[in-house]
This record gives C-alpha cells, structure tokens and sequence, in this order.
C-alpha cells in the first residue's frame, strides 16, 4: 500500500507538471525510456531499473486520471466513498484545498493504493460503475483492425 502525499509533494507534482495532460506526460515517459532503452548501451544491472520506470509512469498516469474524475464531481464523487471511508487528511491537505494549491480529486487520488493491476482495476471499476478491464480489451487502437481470429492486429487500409 502507498503512503499518503504530504501536501509538499502534492505541489512540487503539480508545479512539474503543470502544463502538460496526463496522456502527455505518459507518452513523454514511455518515449524517454524507450529511447534510453534503443539508443544506450548500459550494463544488466542498470536494466532492471527500466520496468520500475514504465511502473511509476503508468501509476502517475492513473492518479492523474483519478483526480481528474474525482475533480468533475458527480457520479465519480460518490462512487469512490466506499473505498475512501477510512481516509484521513490532515489540516494542511484541508487548507491547501481551501486555497486551491491542490484539488479534492488530486488528495484523494494519491491517497489511494495503487502497487497491483487489482488495486488498478478496483478503482477503475468502482469510478466507471463498469469491468474496467472488461472496457479495456474492447478498446482498440486506432489505425489497427482485429484480423478474424488471429490474436495479432494489422495496420488497417484507409482505402
């Protein structure tokens, strides 16, 4: 389980990324360590830091979703209160809201657990009322058609 953000932290998160949407700053991440990954030659050691990174890019990318949900208000608010019951925020987190240093949504989503797919998947089911993952192998991107039963995708032809 995560520990919760100090409101500190919350700031310096917001101030880096202050201008950029979390779908943006996902694929900057993802491209940076691909790039890191194609144009470098490092040692095995070094390795092993990449699957810690594409981890902490797609948790950002998913607390970033959860406060924008939360941030829009209804039906997302009430669907996330019974897996906030037990939260606590403490008076700096109250006053920075306040002073809107930082979001509700934005407090509320890096106060959530967020280290497995399930954890992913809990919160995802319960903001979108749906089977996330169920949602998600539905989707497809965009470009690439479903070749019969051939698990691979191929390029579609705009013709």
């Amino acid at each position: 389980m995560s520990r919760k953000k100090t409101v500190k932290e919350l700031l310096d998160i917001k101030t880096r990324d202050k201008y950029r949407s979390r779908v943006h700053i996902y694929f900057s991440r993802v491209a940076d360590i691909r790039n890191a990954f194609e144009e470098s030659e490092f040692s095995g050691e070094l390795l092993r830091y990449f699957p810690i990174a594409i981890i902490a890019a797609v948790e950002s990318y998913f607390r970033a979703s959860y406060a924008e949900m939360l941030d829009l208000g209804e039906p997302y608010a009430s669907r996330i209160e019974p897996l906030i019951r037990d939260l606590r925020i403490g008076w700096r987190a109250v006053r920075a809201i306040e002073g809107k240093h930082v979001t509700s949504g934005e407090v509320v989503a890096h106060s959530l657990p967020l280290s497995s797919l399930g954890d992913i998947q809990r919160i995802m089911n319960a903001l979108l009322d749906a089977d996330f993952l169920h949602l998600l192998r539905g989707v497809q991107k965009p470009g690439l058609v479903d070749q019969g039963d051939e698990r691979d995708l191929a390029i579609s032809n705009p013709d």
